[in-house]
């Protein structure tokens, strides 16, 4: 078996007392210490991945949320803009019709119904008048 100390060995420079190890042994817990570590270290990571997935989805969630409540948002803004809007012109159209002489839909609509009444009141005056 082969001793770890020597002069001007690592392991005597290091100040590591050896003298009851091989070098076999002592490779064998160097490699078992840096897999020890390097677990260590990876259940660290996934640990944080982990967090970082979570998070990830909290913060896309309320993401979502916020796009939603601004698309909502702007959905309506533009619907009573644009009802605005429309009644505006209407209006704006009825006042320039009136002022050209012209007849709207609505004012025609009562027009045969006056029309249609007066027909029915004198049919029945005549109807009076020829008995």
């Amino acid at each position: 078996m082969y001793g770890l100390t020597g002069r001007g060995s690592h392991i005597e420079q290091l100040g590591i007392d050896d003298s009851n190890h091989t070098i076999g042994e002592y490779m064998f817990n160097t490699i078992r210490d840096v897999l020890t570590y390097a677990y260590g270290a990876t259940e660290k990571m996934e640990k944080k991945a982990e967090e970082f997935r979570e998070d990830r989805e909290k913060h896309m969630a309320e993401f979502r949320e916020k796009i939603e409540n601004a698309t909502e948002d702007a959905s309506e803004s533009f619907k009573d803009k644009t009802a605005g809007i429309r009644d505006k012109a209407k209006s704006s159209f009825e006042g320039l019709a009136s002022e050209a002489g012209l007849v709207t839909k609505s004012e025609m609509g009562e027009l045969h119904t006056m029309i249609s009444e007066l027909t029915e009141k004198v049919d029945k005056l005549a109807q009076k008048s020829s008995q």
